[in-house]
């Protein structure tokens, strides 16, 4: 049934595609084997797994969309923003929601061809390719091709937080720190909410902190 659904969207000609038909692919696109990985000189080399690549694309008409728009190089090399893929959907008359798009997206991102990046604070939702775009595109349409890239390793120090979070320090007493970690676009409403859920925090009157007893 979903050869049928990909062969419809092959022989669509100016038939635009139904957002629910592609729902029910994208829904039920799942990923079993898995990619291969080999030690090189500049880290470790993952060699993406060409039967999952050529799974999805038969099974999803908006992955089939972006991985010919690939092997055509339609799109740039390393980034693709939501616009763009959006254009190559719109050239091919296929229609799906947005959410249908950002899960094929994910898609993509668990066979490690790339990762999705949510827009927030002005800049604008895009997929980052971590393998050559072209050369996937070409294995995906059935060509004897090895897609790879280097995986390198990444030193994170230990206080590092996630994108679009900042980690605060607040010297609440000489001898304690108070750590907490806010969205980094924390608005002034937010910041009023937590500090009245701060006031609620003490038990009994107002005090000075105790002091500690000399040894």
């Amino acid at each position: 049934m979903k050869a049928t659904v990909a062969n419809q969207v092959e022989n669509s000609g100016n038939a635009a595609v139904a957002p629910s038909t592609i729902a029910s692919v994208v829904a039920n696109g799942n990923n079993v084997s898995t990619n291969t990985e080999e030690k090189g000189e500049k880290g470790t080399v993952v060699v993406i797994n060409n039967d999952n690549l050529r799974k999805l694309y038969a099974e999803n008409p908006v992955a089939k969309t972006f991985l010919d728009a690939c092997k055509k190089k339609t799109f740039k090399e390393g980034v693709t923003t939501m616009d763009e893929l959006q254009q190559a959907l719109l050239n091919a008359r296929i229609m799906p929601e947005r959410s249908e798009i950002i899960a094929t997206l994910k898609q993509l991102e668990a066979l490690q061809c790339g990762k999705f990046i949510a827009g927030r604070r002005g800049r604008v939702s895009r997929f980052e390719w971590s393998v050559d775009c072209a050369n996937l595109g070409r294995a995906a349409t059935g060509e004897n091709v090895k897609v790879e890239y280097v995986q390198k390793v990444k030193l994170v120090h230990a206080a590092k937080v996630t994108e679009g979070y900042i980690r605060h320090k607040y010297q609440v007493r000489p001898d304690f720190r108070l750590t907490v970690t806010l969205p980094e676009d924390l608005t002034v409403s937010e910041a009023k909410r937590i500090g009245v859920f701060l006031q609620t925090l003490p038990f009994g009157p107002e005090t000075t902190p105790p002091q500690k007893l000399a040894a």
